[in-house]
C-alpha cells in the first residue's frame, strides 16, 4: 500500500515512509540546537541507506541526500551535515546550505547555495513561498513571482531567528518546511530513476 505525499511521490511501505510519517507534520525551527526527536534520530542514523526503501543504494548520492534530508527535517544538524558534505552534486550542496543556514553560519550557507546553482526545485519553491509568505513577509524573497532567491532566504532567517513567534519567522519556518519537502521529493525521485525536474 502506498502513501501520496504533498510533493506527489508515492512510496511503498518502507522505513522511509515510517520516518516521513513521523516527521511530516513537524515544522523544523530556523535555528535548532538539538534533534527534535532523539529516538527517531538514532533509529535513522542506524539504518543503512539501502534499507530505507526499495531501490536505494548505499553509495547513490541521491539516496544519501534522502537520508541527509530526513536528519535535517528532524533538526539533527550534525548527522545531516556528515552526509551532505560527502555528496558531490547540487542537491547535496543544497542540503548542506540549508544545514548551515539552520546552524546560523550564514556566510557558509551562502557559499553552499552558490554551489547549488539553479536547482530544479526553485521554480516550485518560488510559487509555494509566495503562498506561505502572504501578508507576513515582503515580496523581496521571490519578487512578484520571480525566481527563488536562496541568499535572501538566508538574510531573512538571520534577521528573524531570535523572534520565533513573529509572523515573519513563522512564515520562514513554513517556507523552510516546504523547501525541505520539495527537495526530499526531488532526491527521492532521482534516487529511484525518476526524471530530473
Amino acid at each position: 500500500m502506498g502513501m501520496q505525499t504533498a510533493g506527489g511521490m508515492t512510496m511503498n511501505r518502507s522505513l522511509l515512509e515510517t520516518f516521513k510519517q513521523q516527521l511530516w507534520d513537524h515544522e523544523p525551527g530556523l535555528c535548532p540546537d538539538k534533534p527534535w526527536n532523539k529516538e527517531l534520530d538514532d533509529e535513522l542514523a542506524g539504518t543503512p541507506v539501502s534499507d530505507l526503501y526499495e531501490g536505494a543504494a548505499d553509495a547513490d548520492p541521491y539516496a544519501l541526500c534522502v537520508k541527509s534530508g530526513l536528519h535535517l527535517w528532524n533538526e539533527s544538524l550534525n548527522r545531516s551535515h556528515s552526509i551532505s558534505q560527502e555528496v558531490e552534486n547540487a542537491s547535496g550542496s543544497y542540503w548542506h546550505g540549508i544545514m548551515h543556514r539552520m546552524e546560523g553560519d550564514y556566510g557558509n550557507a551562502k557559499y553552499w547555495f552558490r554551489r547549488v546553482g539553479d536547482h530544479p526545485v526553485y521554480v516550485s519553491l518560488a510559487r509555494e513561498a509566495i503562498q506561505a509568505a502572504a501578508g507576513r513577509l515582503d515580496d523581496r524573497l521571490v519578487g512578484s513571482g520571480g525566481p527563488w532567491d536562496p541568499y535572501r532566504m538566508v538574510d531573512l532567517v538571520e534577521k528573524w531567528r531570535d523572534q520565533p513567534e513573529a509572523p515573519e519567522a513563522q512564515a520562514l519556518r513554513s517556507i523552510q518546511r516546504r523547501e525541505m519537502a520539495l527537495l526530499l521529493d526531488y532526491v527521492y525521485r532521482r534516487s529511484t530513476g525518476g526524471a530530473e525536474g
